[in-house]
């Protein structure tokens, strides 16, 4: 009785080890899989998701964008022609003549101060190669007259000038009405002003661009000289008032017939004023 009493208690020892060991065993499992858990979690958290970047435009892509942009300035529909122009300066930053297009697209709309923006991106990025240069400024000479910025008109079709004069440039001649227009327009504001004298050589300049061509500015400075010699008069410097007198008569002796009608009044006023003269 004694011996089997010392079986049952040794039989519930070895249950309660084996108990004891599964308990520990399972213990050390759940451990290990939650810290295998856990490490995955904080992996994920701190590893970014990679990011699939844009495929770069292909040179052709490029060509074709910039291929339909010009076909649309082309064909005249202006407004829809500047977006597909930016996205040309978007994807090619090179293509800097898409900024000229832009500018002559703004133009065409009337919107005076986004072409001449535009206008003066493209001369500040394009090289003096560039074969609209010129015609930029050009274009740009005329909207600063639009906006009397005739200091800025004068500086960038004189510029235009010396780049073209030198390259020998197909444009030159366009050069040259653009700068008759400008200078024969600021020169007429200073005679207004009665600034003579730096009304004076902007008209000579107009007029030598003309290349013999009678214009505006070759009667602009007849009126100068006439204008002149009537405030000298009227000074009492009367040598002077004849000299500027000649100077007005050797000018209407070469107006041509056609333009006789246009300057009849001027000659009225060089007899009146050399009748006064006559007396002094």
């Amino acid at each position: 009785m004694k011996n089997s009493k010392y079986n049952y208690s040794k039989f519930i020892l070895q249950l309660s080890t084996i108990f004891t060991v599964v308990s520990v065993v399972f213990t050390v499992f759940i451990f290990i899989s939650n810290t295998k858990c856990s490490f995955g979690l904080s992996h994920a958290d701190v590893t970014p998701t990679p990011t699939e970047s844009l495929p770069t435009p292909t040179d052709r892509e490029k060509e074709l964008t910039y291929y339909f942009a010009v076909k649309t300035v082309n064909d005249g529909n202006y407004k829809a022609a500047i977006p597909q122009l930016l996205n040309v300066v978007k994807i090619d930053p090179s293509q800097v003549t898409a900024y000229y297009l832009i500018g002559y697209a703004y133009r065409n709309l009337n919107k005076t101060d986004l072409a001449i923006t535009n206008y003066e991106t493209y001369l500040g990025r394009s090289s003096p190669k560039n074969q609209f240069r010129i015609s930029a400024m050009i274009e740009l000479g005329y909207l600063y007259m639009a906006k009397n910025k005739h200091p800025l008109a004068e500086n960038i079709i004189t510029q235009a000038e010396n780049e073209a004069t030198s390259s020998n440039n197909e444009k030159l001649n366009n050069v040259k009405k653009a700068i008759n227009f400008i200078f024969n327009s600021t020169g007429y504001e200073l005679m207004n002003l009665n600034n003579y004298p730096e009304a004076k050589w902007r008209l000579e300049k107009a007029i030598k661009a003309s290349d013999d061509s009678y214009t505006w500015a070759n009667v602009n400075l007849m009126r100068l000289f006439i204008r002149n010699a009537e405030d000298l008069f009227n000074l009492h410097k009367y040598p002077e008032s004849k000299y500027q007198l000649i100077n007005c008569k050797n000018l209407y002796q070469n107006v041509p017939a056609v333009w006789k009608k246009q300057t009849d009044y001027l000659n009225n006023r060089i007899n009146k004023l050399e009748r006064k003269l006559s007396y002094f």
